[in-house]
């Protein structure tokens, strides 16, 4: 079959190298059957969050999310993904270094031909084709938290992904930012990635502590169950 292809079709192809190399964890599995407004993805360093929630919003503007609501549609009216961190993509610190981990998992995960305008200096925003689906185009918005929270203000949002704990009022700010996604049924929800190395504030309080429903990986229950000699769920309910 593969003789009959042209050698546009088969560069095409091999852009698809990156989405299809991912290899499936507990992370992305959870994701893949989780239907919740606040997402929480705590885990250690090195513990591959950052990847894989990027990989799974790239399936959400594919189309191929299991969860029909994390799919932008041809009909979805909001398109613009927020990517919010301490650093925008270009920002570099006192060696040069780039700080942002957000912009170079997109990369790797997302299909170069999809990309329609990549971000620069001045605007911090990709532009994305909606080629499987013919729908308009999507984009996404690399912030940073240490811009204004206003500045941060203005169109609707599809959904929200917070790299690490964020000052509260701007996590605060990003909820009204994706009621109209909400109620059209795709989309309206945040996704928050953290590695708590230091103690959390508000993330604790108000999300960890309210969680409806907690899953645990296979390295948390060993841990725990040995800790307290009592068995550990995969998934704990704690309120209805």
């Amino acid at each position: 079959m593969i003789d009959t292809l042209t050698q546009e079709e088969i560069a095409l192809l091999n852009e698809l190298n990156g989405f299809m190399s991912f290899r499936p964890n507990f992370i992305l599995q959870r994701l893949m059957e989780i239907d919740a407004d606040i997402i929480m993805i705590p885990t250690g360093n090195r513990g591959g969050k950052t990847s894989t929630i990027v990989k799974n919003y790239v399936m959400s503007m594919m189309g191929v999310h299991p969860v029909e609501r994390f799919n932008i549609r041809p009909s979805t009216p909001v398109r613009t993904i927020r990517f919010a961190s301490e650093n925008l993509p270009m920002e570099t610190d006192g060696a040069g270094e780039t700080r942002n981990t957000i912009y170079p998992e997109l990369k790797k995960w997302l299909p170069p031909f999809m990309i329609k305008k990549d971000i620069t200096l001045r605007k911090p925003n990709m532009t994305i084709q909606d080629i499987y689906q013919g729908g308009k185009d999507m984009y996404v918005e690399f912030v940073s938290y240490n811009q204004q929270v206003q500045s941060q203000a203005g169109v609707d949002r599809w959904s929200c992904f917070l790299d690490e704990e964020s000052p509260y009022d701007f996590f605060q700010e990003q909820i009204p930012r994706l009621l109209t996604a909400k109620q059209s049924g795709s989309g309206g929800h945040i996704i928050i990635g953290c590695t708590p190395v230091q103690s959390l504030t508000w993330l604790f309080n108000d999300v960890f502590e309210r969680a409806n429903v907690r899953y645990n990986s296979p390295t948390i229950r060993a841990y725990l169950e040995k800790k307290y000699s009592t068995k550990v769920d995969e998934v704990e309910i704690l309120r209805a």
